[in-house]
């Protein structure tokens, strides 16, 4: 019998969530949306978090990584992926950047596009040509009116790349 109780105790108290965790789950909206015009059979996906910032790292090796910390930016991940029939042979490409929540448009060219820490992410099995890059090289034009965001975005990396160019209207609810 005492087993029971403490077992109702234990479960009781892990299933409750204080009011803090609920006010900001709802604060930090999370947009999710399966994009249409994706190449070469793969399937295209855009998340926009918001109050979130992104941070890129360096590994011990000098490699970059994405980093997202809570912050007042909406954060923008655009992810190609395609599955393989072999094991191993998935691949992905992820585009990250965010975006100050403040800002009604934003045009950035070439190096300043690290101004909203602009991360192009290619993970493979493919030896030597996979990790993340800062980009340096393109243009992103951004804009913001009441509940559409109009994304241009073109880029260059060395690493090889599938997509190149994205181009969305994203009507939030």
């Amino acid at each position: 019998m005492k087993l029971l109780i403490y077992l109702f105790l234990a479960l009781s108290l892990t299933n409750c969530k204080t009011r803090k965790d609920l006010a900001q789950n709802q604060q930090n909206k999370v947009l999710s949306f399966i994009l249409e015009n994706c190449p070469e059979d793969g399937i295209c996906e855009i998340v926009i978090e918001e109050n979130k910032e992104l941070q890129v790292k360096t590994d011990e090796f000098g490699m970059f990584y994405p980093e997202i910390t809570n912050g007042d930016h909406y954060l923008f991940n655009y992810t190609f992926s395609k599955d393989s029939e072999y094991a191993d042979g998935n691949y992905k490409e992820i585009v990250l950047f965010q975006f100050p929540k403040n800002e009604i448009s934003l045009l950035l060219q070439n190096k300043n596009l690290q101004k909203v820490n602009l991360l192009y992410g290619r993970l493979c099995y493919c030896k030597g040509e996979s990790g993340y890059e800062k980009v340096s090289k393109g243009t992103l034009n951004i804009k913001r009116d009441n509940n559409k965001i109009t994304l241009k975005l073109e880029f260059y990396t060395n690493l090889p790349q599938v997509i190149k160019t994205i181009e969305e209207v994203i009507i939030l609810p």
